[in-house]
């Protein structure tokens, strides 16, 4: 078998690892299919994205069903007639300094952000509007619960009047510049026509392959980076000499994108991973389509780059989707950073009870078997550790209606079972109730007996 067929085996085997075609046709968004890594990519690293089209492409409805099937607190706003008040509220005198009235449509208390008609906006308030985009900031103040920050814009021609080019340093701060699909099918273009509603399920499913996503990413990281590094930097030189130059900042910005679109398992190749994040990340988008044909033969050229030989263990490890078995799979390999990257996937994409369940089981194995992990590890799962090791007992009335009552009884019906070998789980549960995280008792029973089984007390690797 020749190294390019090799390779590509290796990376198609770990397309079982996260299931993620079709979630955007679920939302009722049809005709993005190529489009939809590059969106889920995004969502899953919370990264700035702009899309650019011509009107009645469906750029609002794609964001404004994001926000919905994600559940979020949702602020869309009109950049052409935008007041900064109506960001901040309204500024008033208050003891020698400046407060400002809430409003029930200001971003402070937003999760997601969508300033449409980007490219019909005065370049003062672009300035106005770039600290919301690139630092998540207002008025110098963190806004701490945003985690997305979209836009949509129509190309800057002569057919779209009042439309201006985005300023370069603005266009910048954009992780993903995605121009929206020009054609579809005959079927997907009847489907539009008749209209699409979103399935029941839908959200969830969206929900669950973000999660399914930040849970490869720190492996994807640690086993590709060497090899997109090297591709990047070796196209980054030819689309220089062929006029679309790049910084060294947008090359670690597009670096990212490529390792999140390979952890969506959605491309068979590197180089298919790279040519997408290309198209859709140049901030040369915003004026002018990407320039497709020179990207394709930047890559072309740089393929030299992506033969390289993989681990067995690597393989397996990026073929397995059950998170413990990952970890297990990478403790037998003895490889700190990629034991470090596969704890750091589970703490991303686990709920919180299942977090500290894990943390608790996992830390004593990690000290007496690998105690020279990075510190990182160690403190990200000693702070779950202390949730249940300083648990105290406390007296709180609670009235026999209420949920938190409720759940208190049912925790001691669920708890009353426990063989004496899941006393531990019982501290789980109730440290997760203690932090106001307990959605769902049995969720975490399961997985905490999946915890248990994968890494019993007495453990050994193979």
């Amino acid at each position: 078998m020749s190294a390019k067929a090799s390779k590509r085996k290796i990376i198609q085997s770990r397309n079982s690892a996260v299931q993620s075609k079709g979630v955007l046709r679920d939302l009722g968004i049809i005709g993005w299919d190529r489009q939809e890594p590059v969106i889920l990519a995004a969502l899953a690293t919370r990264s700035p994205l702009v899309l650019i089209g011509e009107h009645g492409t469906a750029k609002s409805l794609l964001l404004e069903r994001l926000a919905q099937a994600l559940d979020l607190q949702y602020r869309h706003y009109n950049a052409s007639i935008i007041n900064f008040d109506d960001l901040i509220g309204f500024p008033v005198p208050k003891d020698g300094d400046i407060e400002y009235l809430r409003t029930p449509l200001d971003a402070w208390d937003a999760q997601a952000i969508f300033i449409d008609e980007i490219s019909r906006c005065r370049i003062d308030m672009q300035n106005r509007l770039f600290p919301i985009v690139h630092e998540k900031k207002l008025q110098g103040k963190s806004l701490e619960h945003l985690e997305y920050c979209w836009s949509a814009m129509n190309p800057s021609t002569k057919e779209y009047i009042g439309t201006y080019n985005l300023d370069i340093a603005f266009a910048d701060r954009y992780h993903w510049l995605i121009r929206v699909p020009e054609t579809m099918s005959l079927e997907d273009e009847l489907a539009i026509i008749t209209g699409v509603e979103p399935k029941k399920d839908a959200g969830v499913r969206l929900r669950q392959t973000i999660k399914e996503i930040r849970g490869q990413l720190h492996t994807i990281t640690a086993v590709f980076k060497p090899v997109v590094a090297e591709l990047l930097q070796a196209v980054r030189g030819i689309l220089d000499n062929a006029g679309f130059p790049f910084s060294l900042r947008r090359a670690h910005i597009i670096y990212q994108n490529i390792l999140s679109l390979l952890a969506t398992g959605q491309f068979s190749e590197v180089s298919k991973a790279t040519h997408t994040a290309l198209v859709h990340s140049l901030t040369q988008n915003t004026n002018a389509p990407p320039p497709l044909n020179t990207i394709t033969k930047a890559l072309k050229l740089s393929r030299e780059y992506l033969s390289f030989k993989m681990d067995p263990i690597l393989k397996e490890l990026l073929k397995e989707k059950d998170i413990l078995k990952r970890i297990k799979i990478c403790l037998r390999a003895e490889n700190q950073e990629l034991i470090t990257a596969t704890i750091l996937d589970a703490h991303a994409s686990l709920d919180p009870g299942e977090r500290i369940a894990l943390s608790y089981r996992l830390f004593p194995i990690l000290v007496e078997k690998h105690p020279n992990l990075p510190t990182l590890i160690f403190e990200n799962l000693s702070f779950d550790m202390e949730k249940v090791q300083s648990l105290k007992r406390s007296v709180e009335m609670l009235p026999t209606y209420s949920n938190r009552y409720k759940l208190v009884d049912k925790i001691a019906q669920v708890t009353s079972t426990f063989s004496e070998y899941e006393a531990w789980i019982e501290d789980v549960i109730w440290a997760t109730f203690q932090e106001d995280e307990l959605h769902s008792i049995t969720d975490i029973v399961e997985y905490a007996r999946q915890i248990q089984a994968t890494f019993p007390h007495e453990i050994t690797y193979e």
